[in-house]
């Protein structure tokens, strides 16, 4: 006997109905049914054995070790049929302090609007302009350099994740000068504090060491005080790598980062935010 390919139309007219509902029950119930109908067809009595496939099911009917299995055309219908997972959303931060201004400034309307997220963009925006104009503008009246690459991603943790650990006024201001004084303290070692910054193509091996050295102590130093604040990795590089080398520049760029963390305190309680006035405490809210 042989055994020829199982068809919708081979099928009794309650299997024909059981299998248009496919879509409306899971797919192993619908292949169980798919079976339990091939075992009562006269083509193949003998045994009956199913298998799923990753995003799709047969069924395999086998008698003589000959398989009967669905068509093709059925198998890409039950593919079609077969739903696609749906992607889980991200975890993002919400805009706390967007949401904190909107309350003080008498417009909640906009909390939890479809725009929401625009106005936190706006509000990045604008304060981070205003942030660095007024550091900028220090450094063009006095020539100083108020303003460094590593302020960028302080100021974005202030205003963007202010309740963290790393945003506290504490750990942004004990980061940076341990970064400071380990990115000098490299340069002395190596006798760089006068040689020519990186930047201008003199890297040697003194320098290499230096630039080690410096962002390996400043990462132990901080977790030893408890002072982890990340932009401070890119400090000490400043100075390791001879880009900033004299001390009282040293001592403005810590300056720099004290008017900074002044401006986060101030916007970030005016936004209702419990941010602390210097750092973070268990078994209370805020740590002055």
């Amino acid at each position: 006997m042989k055994c020829s390919a199982l068809r919708m139309e081979d099928l009794p007219k309650d299997a024909n109905h059981s299998c248009e509902r496919a879509t409306a029950v899971p797919k192993q119930m619908a292949a169980a049914r798919i079976i339990d109908t091939a075992r009562h067809n006269e083509k193949c009595v003998k045994t009956a054995g199913e298998s799923f496939l990753q995003n799709s099911w047969v069924v395999e009917v086998l008698q003589h070790d000959l398989p009967c299995r669905l068509s093709y055309r059925d198998h890409r219908m039950a593919r079609r049929r077969t739903p696609r997972p749906i992607r889980s959303p991200l975890i993002v931060h919400s805009p706390d302090v967007t949401r904190g201004l909107a309350l003080r400034l008498g417009m909640p309307r906009l909390l939890g609007h479809r725009s929401e997220r625009l106005i936190w963009s706006l509000f990045t925006f604008f304060n981070s302009f205003l942030t660095i104009t007024i550091l900028a503008g220090l450094a063009m009246i006095a020539r100083a350099p108020f303003v460094f690459p590593s302020l960028g991603p302080t100021a974005f943790l202030f205003f963007f994740v202010p309740r963290s650990p790393a945003a506290t006024p504490r750990h942004a201001m004990y980061g940076h000068a341990i970064g400071l004084i380990c990115g000098y303290v490299s340069l002395l070692i190596f006798g760089l504090v006068h040689e020519p910054s990186a930047m201008n193509g003199a890297v040697d091996l003194r320098r290499v060491l230096a630039a080690a050295l410096s962002l390996s102590l400043t990462g132990a130093l901080m977790i030893a005080f408890k002072a982890v604040h990340p932009p401070a990795g890119a400090t000490t590089l400043i100075v390791s790598l001879g880009i900033v080398t004299a001390v009282l520049h040293l001592i403005i760029i810590e300056a720099a980062v004290a008017l900074l963390t002044l401006q986060a305190i101030l916007i970030n309680r005016h936004a209702g935010i419990d941010y602390p006035l210097w750092a973070l405490r268990e078994g209370s809210r805020s740590r002055d």
